[in-house]
């Protein structure tokens, strides 16, 4: 059977799996605003059966019946209709399939129907790859986002012009790059319109256009911006002229009580408005400081840091912070490092339509996690499924995917050998989160995507907060770190 290492850019959205879009103004909190712990609605206490002495005579002895649960499904451009959503039950059995409606929501059967405790999201296009979300230890009232990972497709087209040109010295000419997001016009001269493309496979937000000027050397010595943007739905073209160019400021990385013996690395981002641009992602060494050109605080709103460490042959550590434009950010290994899985085992043959993985370690403070499997059929399509779990005290812990209609089997490996199986080279992939904007595993899993890529194969090193705040991710994944 041949063996397809995937390709890891989201590990387990954003959300940790994280995958919800906040929307945010031009603060550099960018205005998301988190649920208060237990979630964004009141959920009512569980029914006993028993009235209440004295009969029902005050407010307070009227039986609330449990709200049912909701998935709300967007994609890039608003609320997306007819998506398959089932509601299961802790064992995984199917209490009945659902379809989102013109607002994007598909809700559980009310009262007296039992109060569901999975809901899972397929994405299933006709062609490509598809992606399949479950959220796990779900409660009455839950109202679940997800953003519909979706293919690559183009959103619209920003023609730049420059408000202003600068000398970058050091024997010129100028180089200059113009980024939507990650979306980007390499190596333009500045002269005339230079035209930056919008796909959804490099979208990071579309509020915001940044330049940077180079010099001969490809140095960055100055930093353009323009905010406000409004990224059209219908593909169409957004004339851009940017405000004048700033000389770039320096940022100080550094690292104290880092772990022995390995190489980590750094990623470093810049938040303009509600769109996020990568500046830097390379090896860290040593403990540094490190320097790094960066927008000052008249251009960036805030800059995201994360450091990585390999944790044993397979795990990976990471600490982030996101924080308002300053000159250094520090991190200090034995207290902003995450504890490490130290093993997992999975089966993926014995109910192929089911797999489980069992992982191991002592995850203490970790708000919650994600499980994620992959499946490449014979057209080399391939189908992520994640699963959103709570942390558990437990030394060792089993996550078993639920059960799905039997029109979904056609997008998940066949007991006779259909596609090429699970992936069972590198195997499933598993992480975990904590971060102060996480009261608790109920904010975790309404927010998913936020601090971990839950909804697509992205990387968990990708995520930037949708406020400024710090987080812990530790992974899992039979791949040497």
């Amino acid at each position: 059977m041949r063996r397809i290492l995937p390709v890891i850019v989201p590990a387990i959205s954003a959300t940790l799996f994280l995958f919800a879009n906040a929307c945010q103004d031009d603060s550099t909190d960018g205005g998301f605003v988190l649920p208060e712990a237990g979630g964004f609605d009141v959920v009512a206490p569980k029914f006993d059966g028993s009235i209440p002495d004295g009969g029902i005579d005050s407010p307070g002895d009227i039986f609330v019946p449990p709200l049912p649960v909701t998935v709300h499904v967007t994609n890039k451009l608003g609320a997306e209709s007819g998506i398959s959503v089932v509601f299961s039950d802790a064992n995984g059995a199917i209490l009945e399939t659902k379809t989102t409606d013109a607002s994007g929501n598909a809700t559980s059967a009310a009262y007296p129907a039992a109060t569901p405790a999975m809901a899972t999201v397929v994405f299933a296009p006709a062609n490509g790859n598809r992606s399949i979300l479950t959220w796990t230890a779900v409660e009455a009232g839950d109202v679940l986002p997800v953003v519909d990972p979706g293919g690559d497709s183009f959103l619209a087209e920003y023609d730049v012009t420059l408000g202003s040109q600068i000398d970058a010295g050091a024997g010129g000419p100028n180089t200059y790059y113009a980024n939507v997001g990650d979306c980007q016009l390499f190596s333009w001269d500045g002269n005339g319109t230079g035209i930056v493309n919008i796909y959804t496979s490099c979208y990071r937000g579309g509020d915001a256009l940044l330049v940077t000027a180079n010099d001969s050397t490809d140095t960055i010595v100055a930093y353009a911006r323009k905010k406000g943007l409004v990224l059209p739905t219908d593909g169409g073209v957004v004339p851009v002229t940017t405000d004048a160019f700033v000389a770039a400021t320096n940022l100080s990385v550094s690292v104290s009580n880092p772990p022995a013996s390995v190489v980590g690395s750094v990623r470093l981002d810049q938040v303009v408005g509600s769109t996020t641009f990568l500046a830097v992602n390379n090896g860290l060494p040593d403990t540094g400081p490190f320097t790094y050109a960066v927008a000052p605080s008249s251009v960036a709103d805030a800059y995201a840091v994360a450091v990585s460490f390999p944790a044993g042959m397979y795990g990976r550590r990471i600490a982030g912070k996101r924080v308002a434009p300053t000159a250094s950010i520090s991190f200090d290994g034995n207290t902003d490092l995450p504890p490490a899985i130290t093993n997992a085992t999975y089966d993926l043959t014995t109910t192929p339509l089911r797999p489980s993985v069992t992982y191991e370690g002592t995850l203490t403070g970790m708000k919650g996690g994600v499980v994620r499997f992959r499946y490449f059929d014979q057209f080399e399509n391939s189908t992520d499924w994640s699963i959103v779990v709570p942390f558990s005290a437990m030394a060792s812990t089993t996550v078993k995917a639920p059960q799905l209609p039997a029109t979904f089997e056609t997008i998940l490996p066949q007991a006779d050998g259909g596609g090429s199986g699970w992936n069972n080279f590198s195997g499933p992939e598993i992480a975990f989160a904590d971060s102060n904007l996480l009261p608790d595993y109920a904010t975790f899993k309404k927010i998913q995507g936020a601090v971990l890529p839950a909804a697509s194969s992205g990387s968990v090193t990708d995520i930037v907060l949708p406020q400024n705040g710090t987080y812990k991710i530790t992974r899992w994944q039979e791949i040497p770190q």
